[in-house]
């Protein structure tokens, strides 16, 4: 057969170079960056050490989750380290572990919260909080969010038995709340429960659906999904959008009984670079009315947490015009009093915790793990250290320093890898890299004593 027309040869059947390694695949990501919705698990955040991030977790909790506080920050405390420090890690890990019981084990059962994610696609045309808004509509229409508002909604209205409700949960509520064919199976009277959700609805003044086509509640989940689907269109979300987000939005997951939905909003200096002057006065004007003390239900009900993600270069941009829009007396962009409501980011300095990271990759990529007598193989324990070392206990260097490593040890056949081996390959990353990684002082505005 002409070569045109051949196929691909399937990835199980191609001779896997790890295998004298006995390792799946390269233990550690070949992209020193997180991609929360890949199925690759060296790259989504599933692998995570809380132990690294303790005192993260902690302010976490005290300055999101136990505060008043409406706007966040995350930011690394060293100025000019931010990439691969792990904070993009970090909002993955918050939003899977909030997600998975809805913040019943972060709140001690005290508060429904659901996390979103969100990031900005850097186009330069995003630049706008209107189109911030529509990132986050977006988000909650690709996630589990309406899906779970749809069926507590149903479980809200007190006509389903709770032996019946004992059969749900979070992966089978397409197949069960969320399908009117369960709930006839079940024996509930489908008709009573719609008319009690919408009498819930209508209490809490969530009026959207009665001007749209089809039924609320026609064909279970689906058409519920498609009421609630707008145009997406520029002229739409310049007009409508944002007060649909900030408003519309806010009283359906209030209805729901949902606490409070958590904002991560990462890669916030997307927008911000791409802004001109004017346009960062605005956003920081809207930042305070849709989210301090304008007329939307969000500023009045403080619904929405958000949390930004904020690097050193896009602080400064946004410092003049965030201070001008007041909103230094409520989030504090830098200095001393930032401390209420920023989440500070450091360099890993526990060698210990390095090695215990990598080892976890090491082990997840093993083809046998009872056959393993040395669980740091093919690594010496102080090659890692050394590597944590010379990345400035940067994670995301550090893990791409391995898989380096990895690689050099298959092609020129290292029985171990070493400090001195580790040393080399650094050398020749930085030769064929020389620009400048760090900055020597921190910035005035960051600079915070945290003793």
């Amino acid at each position: 057969m002409s070569t045109l027309f051949r196929k691909p040869v399937p990835i199980e059947e191609k001779k896997n170079k790890y295998d004298t390694l006995e390792f799946k695949h390269n233990p550690f990501p070949v992209d020193p960056a997180v991609k929360p919705y890949s199925k690759d698990e060296r790259e989504n955040g599933s692998i995570y050490m809380t132990d690294l991030r303790e005192e993260e977790i902690q302010q976490f909790n005290d300055i999101v989750l136990n505060s008043d506080s409406k706007i966040n920050l995350l930011m690394d405390y060293a100025a000019y380290r931010g990439r691969g420090i792990g904070k993009t890690a970090f909002l993955n890990y918050l939003r899977k572990e909030i997600n998975k019981d809805l913040g019943d084990t972060f709140t001690k059962g005290q508060q429904v919260l659901y996390a979103i994610y969100v990031n900005p696609g850097g186009e330069k045309k995003e630049r706008k909080f209107s189109h911030l808004s529509r990132i986050i509509y977006q988000s909650i229409m690709n996630d589990k969010l309406l899906l779970i508002t749809f069926c507590r909604l149903r479980a809200n209205s007190g006509l389903i038995p709770n032996e019946i409700l004992q059969g749900v949960t979070y992966d089978n509520l397409s197949e069960t709340l969320g399908n009117d064919s369960w709930l006839i199976q079940n024996n509930i009277d489908l008709q009573k429960v719609d008319h009690q959700v919408e009498t819930i609805l209508n209490e809490h003044g969530v009026t959207f659906f009665k001007s749209v086509e089809p039924n609320l509640f026609e064909h279970s989940f689906i058409n519920f999904k498609k009421v609630f689907s707008v145009e997406n269109t520029e002229l739409y979300w310049k007009n409508y959008g944002v007060d649909f987000v900030f408003s519309e939005l806010v009283r359906l997951f209030k209805a729901a009984d949902f606490s409070n939905i958590i904002l991560l909003f990462d890669e916030a200096e997307k927008i911000i670079i791409s802004q001109n002057f004017g346009e960062r006065r605005e956003f920081c004007d809207n930042l305070r009315y849709y989210f301090i003390d304008g007329s939307n239900e969000n500023a009045t009900s403080h619904f929405y947490k958000l949390i930004m993600t904020i690097h050193p270069n896009s602080q400064e941009l946004l410092l003049t015009h965030w201070n001008a829009a007041g909103l230094d007396r409520f989030s504090v962009l830098g200095g001393e009093g930032a401390n209420a409501n920023t989440i500070f980011f450091r360099p890993l300095k526990d060698k210990k915790l390095a090695v215990l990271l990598a080892k976890e990759y090491l082990t997840r990529a093993r083809t046998n793990i009872s056959n393993v007598s040395d669980e740091l193989f093919p690594f010496e324990e102080e090659a890692l250290e050394k590597a944590i070392e010379i990345c400035d206990g940067i994670p995301g260097k550090f893990l791409k320093l391995l898989y380096n490593a990895i690689e050099q040890s298959l092609s020129e056949n290292w029985d171990k890898i070493t400090a001195n081996r580790i040393e080399n390959i650094w050398k020749k990353i930085i030769e064929a890299d020389p620009k400048p990684t760090t900055a020597k002082s921190e910035m005035l505005q960051t600079k915070t004593n945290l003793k």
